[in-house]
C-alpha cells in the first residue's frame, strides 16, 4: 500500500469531534482550578506588591478586556488551521496550567482586593468575578499566559493576526492589574510561563506528531 505523503495532523481541524473533547477538557480544568482555590483557603505565602502598586486605582471599566480570555479560550478550536496547530495550542494550555497549578498549591499568594462599591455595569460584572474567583490563584497569571499563548500559536496566520493578537495580549496583561485581580509580578510570571509552555508544547508536538507521521508513511 502506498501511503500519502501528507500527515493527517496537517489536515483541517474536525471541529465537531474535537469540540466534545474540548468541552470535557474545559470542565476538568475548571474543577481543578476551583478545587485548588478552595483547598488553599486561609493560606498565604506572600503578597508581592511592588512599591506604589497598592496606590494604583482600580479601573472596573477594564473588566471587559480582562474577561475576553473567557471567550478566547475557544480560539484553538475555532481558529487553528490544522490539527497539528490545535494540538500544539492545547498542549501549551495544558503545560501552562499544570505548572501554574503546582505554584498555586505550593505558594498561594492572595491578592488584597480593596472593597468594591457598585456604581456601574462593569462594577457589577467585576463583583461577580470577585464572588466566583478566589484571590489565591494569582502567580503566575493564567489570563496573561493564555493570551500570549494565543499570540504564539496563531500569529502565523498573517501580519494582521500577529498585530491584533499582540495588542490583545498586552491589553489583557494590563487589565489584570487594573481590575485588582493580579499583582504586577503575576503579569511577568504569566508571560514567562507562556514562553516556557509554548516551547515545551512545540517539542512535544514534534516528538509525538512526528512519530505519528512516520508511522503513517510506513503503512
Amino acid at each position: 500500500m502506498t501511503a500519502s505523503t501528507a500527515s493527517p495532523w496537517d489536515l483541517p481541524v474536525k471541529r465537531a469531534r474535537y469540540g466534545l473533547i474540548f468541552v470535557a477538557q474545559l470542565a476538568l480544568w475548571m474543577a481543578l482550578y476551583y478545587g485548588i482555590n478552595a483547598a488553599t483557603a486561609g493560606r498565604c505565602v506572600a503578597q508581592p506588591l511592588l512599591p506604589g502598586e497598592a496606590a494604583l486605582p482600580r479601573v472596573s471599566a477594564a473588566y471587559p478586556v480582562y474577561a475576553l480570555v473567557y471567550v478566547q479560550i475557544f480560539a484553538p478550536l475555532l481558529c487553528a488551521r490544522t490539527r497539528r496547530r490545535y494540538v500544539e495550542l492545547q498542549l501549551g494550555f495544558t503545560v501552562a496550567s499544570v505548572l501554574a497549578f503546582a505554584v498555586f498549591i505550593a505558594a498561594p499568594m492572595p491578592y488584597p482586593r480593596p472593597p468594591l462599591t457598585i456604581h456601574s455595569v462593569t462594577d457589577y460584572l467585576l463583583s461577580l468575578e470577585y464572588a466566583t474567583d478566589g484571590t489565591r490563584c494569582t502567580f503566575p497569571s493564567l489570563h496573561v499566559a493564555i493570551s500570549w499563548l494565543l499570540f504564539f500559536g496563531l500569529r502565523h496566520r498573517g501580519r494582521g493576526w500577529a498585530a491584533a493578537l499582540a495588542i490583545n495580549a498586552s491589553a489583557i496583561s494590563v487589565a489584570t492589574v487594573l481590575v485588582k485581580q493580579h499583582f504586577i509580578v503575576d503579569v511577568v510570571g504569566g508571560l514567562l510561563l507562556a514562553s516556557i509552555a509554548w516551547r515545551i508544547a512545540l517539542r512535544l508536538s514534534r516528538r509525538w506528531l512526528g512519530s505519528a507521521q512516520r508511522v503513517a508513511h510506513a503503512i
